[in-house]
């Protein structure tokens, strides 16, 4: 039911999430407003009984929530799949998340290499 929530809301596959050289995944772990309607998907009745909307929902995700909602999210897809395919899922989400990083540390810091160069 959760996985058709999200296809509904979003048009995306879960089941999917690394197909197409991992876009899905990339989305999620780097586009905050794509990733709060998938959670927003997943969290909608929940949300309802609160009285919570898409907008407010989503300006709850920041920081540290954010990251820790990311985490939890690619978390409980790799956990959604069965015993036998869980661990090479765990393993290439691992394996893009650490590359990941390592890009935005890499992009963050040829930044400020340049902001400092300018100054």
């Amino acid at each position: 039911a959760s996985v058709a929530r999200v296809r509904a809301a979003t048009g995306i596959e879960l089941s999917r999430f690394l197909d197409d050289r991992g876009a899905v995944y990339l989305r999620l772990a780097t586009d905050p407003e794509f990733l709060a309607d998938v959670l927003f998907a997943l969290c909608g009745d929940q949300a309802d009984q609160q009285n919570v909307d898409a907008h407010s929902f989503a300006a709850g995700l920041a920081g540290e929530s954010l990251e820790a909602a990311t985490a939890a999210t690619l978390d409980a897809i790799v956990d959604f799949f069965r015993p036998g395919r869980r661990q090479a899922l765990r393993q290439a989400v691992d394996k893009l998340t650490q590359a990941l990083a390592e890009h935005n540390a890499a992009t963050f810091y040829q930044a400020a290499v340049a902001t400092i160069a300018a100054a």
